[in-house]
């Protein structure tokens, strides 16, 4: 969806809205590629028993956070090229901002996801330590 944006980019004169458009549409683009291999990576994994232990929630959290980035840098691709296509009409509001809460819902929805997959990869090998020690030399 991203890359179909860029080849219908609308022309304008104004270079500050042209460079917020080109920056986020490649931010965007590159984002949703990284989420996309991250997630065959996921994929083409052995399986193996020790893959379960770092290296698949890790491979996770790289996807959910590139993910979230993607859909976050779309959507900014989105409301710039609404506002260049039609930078005096008040519709473009209204069309950016359920585009934005569109998105923060999901961000609402999977963030949580992220947070926990975090806390039991790296939060759980400190779990378990020692807070005091019994005996001293």
């Amino acid at each position: 969806m991203v890359f179909q944006a860029a080849l219908q980019t609308p022309k304008i004169d104004n270079d500050n809205l042209k460079c917020a458009f080109v920056t986020s549409f490649s931010l965007a683009l590159l984002s949703s590629t990284a989420s996309i291999l991250t997630f065959l990576a996921i994929l083409c994994s052995t399986y193996a028993e020790e893959d379960f232990l770092v290296s698949l929630p890790l491979k996770l959290i790289v996807d959910l956070a590139t993910l979230l980035f993607s859909i976050l840098t779309m959507l900014l691709a989105f409301t710039m090229a609404i506002i260049m296509l039609s930078p005096n009409k008040p519709g473009w509001i209204i069309v950016a901002a359920f585009a934005w809460i569109v998105g923060g819902v999901y961000v609402w929805l999977h963030f949580p996801l992220l947070v926990v997959v975090y806390r039991s990869t790296f939060g759980a090998k400190y779990l378990f330590r020692p807070q005091y020690e019994l005996l001293r030399d």
